[in-house]
């Protein structure tokens, strides 16, 4: 009886159908194809089957993906997925002739790259086709100010020099004050490639840098807030690049901070500063260590607004109007009621309000327009000036 059922194991295990699979069902089994080598044939053999292959990918070159010369009931679904073989970075039906697959796709990085190819009947389909893999000659960006590309700030884009002559113009939006890092490398083929960065939309470079087997960088700040062009050269070679734009900080003159803020005694009593960007904010500080009378004078060519501050360096006690984009006014402090309050600046005219007998008092400088917005203003003067020293009164 058991030799009997050993016999008849045997038998249906020799009956089951044995087939090839002619390329691997997953990433780790995927065959390499190389760019330009040609068709490649390919067969769905069951339903259910999946063709993965891989190849490695040139940053900022376009490659075209197609399957075609479909036989035997096939039906592509063409995948591109990243470097984990998992991550769908596209997908087409019919986007080729025939019923086959067309994918048209710009590498962002250089690296490996999985194809995977199925049937549209993902469970019964069956069939066989051709698979091809080639880099387009595109010009995958405009070479002038028209038709530049925009480059976020804090990311970066990709390119490719498919010829000598390329000259590639990107832009991006920057603002006043502040300083930007742009860094140009050259992530394949030979030779070098170049930075400028134009004067508007002049033929004047400001800046320029050239990469030369590294990566190479300009750091530079806005005078204006406004879209700001970069271009993109080679030395007759081709190859790819990437190109990225970082937002830094500015060169602030004066503390942003009530706890570090400038001691008018120390600087002669007159501070002489810029509010580089509409979010600087600039702090001076000064003592009254006796009664009597003091001025403040600031002198500025842009809006802007003084704020009396509490001890606590946060607190706004009172807020005051702005001064005309060339104004100049000047406020008299009449100390004669002790430890009340913190002067208060009145950018329109003057007034008398009491201070504390040796307290210290915050002031904080800020920029706005003419609806209380914060913008930059080119240069900012404050003195501090002692009156007169007299004798204390009040309670």
């Amino acid at each position: 009886m058991r030799t009997l059922t050993g016999i008849l194991i045997t038998c249906m295990l020799i009956a089951v159908p044995i087939w090839a699979d002619d390329h691997g069902n997953s990433p780790l089994a995927a065959t390499p194809i190389e760019v330009g080598s040609g068709l490649l044939s390919a067969c769905l053999e069951i339903g259910g089957d999946m063709d993965y292959f891989f190849f490695q990918a040139t940053a900022g070159r376009t490659y075209q993906l197609l399957t075609s010369h479909l036989e035997g009931g096939a039906d592509t679904v063409l995948y591109l997925l990243d470097a984990d073989g998992l991550a769908i970075l596209a997908v087409d039906d019919d986007g080729g002739t025939d019923g086959g697959s067309r994918i048209e796709w710009a590498a962002p990085f250089d690296g490996t790259y999985f194809i995977m190819v199925r049937h549209a009947q993902a469970t019964t389909g069956t069939g066989c086709y051709a698979l091809s893999l080639s880099a387009l000659q595109v010009d995958d960006h405009g070479d002038d100010s028209l038709t530049a590309t925009p480059i976020p700030v804090g990311g970066s884009v990709s390119g490719f020099h498919e010829n000598g002559e390329d000259v590639y113009v990107f832009l991006f939006t920057a603002e006043r004050g502040y300083a930007y890092a742009i860094t140009l490398e050259k992530t394949s083929g030979d030779g070098s490639i170049g930075l400028d960065i134009p004067a508007g939309e002049t033929s004047d470079v400001l800046a320029t840098a050239e990469a030369n087997g590294g990566p190479a960088g300009v750091t530079w700040s806005a005078t204006d807030g406004t879209a700001q062009f970069l271009a993109v050269r080679t030395d007759g070679s081709t190859g790819g690049y990437r190109l990225s734009v970082e937002q830094q900080g500015y060169e602030d003159d004066f503390p942003s901070s009530a706890a570090l803020a400038a001691d008018l005694a120390s600087l002669g009593l007159t501070a002489v500063g810029a509010l580089e960007v509409p979010e600087d904010t600039d702090w001076s500080t000064f003592k009254a260590p006796e009664a009597g009378d003091y001025r403040l004078v600031l002198d500025a060519d842009g809006p802007i607004r003084m704020n009396r501050v509490g001890l606590d360096g946060e607190t706004v006690l009172e807020e005051t109007a702005t001064v005309g984009a060339d104004g100049t006014f000047a406020v008299t402090y009449d100390p004669q009621s002790l430890h009340r309050r913190f002067p208060n600046v009145d950018l329109v005219g003057r007034d008398s309000h009491n201070t504390g007998l040796a307290d210290t008092v915050f002031i904080s400088l800020v920029a706005v327009d003419a609806s209380g917005k914060p913008i930059a203003a080119e240069t900012v003067t404050l003195k501090g000036e002692r009156l007169f020293i007299g004798a204390a009164g009040g309670p």
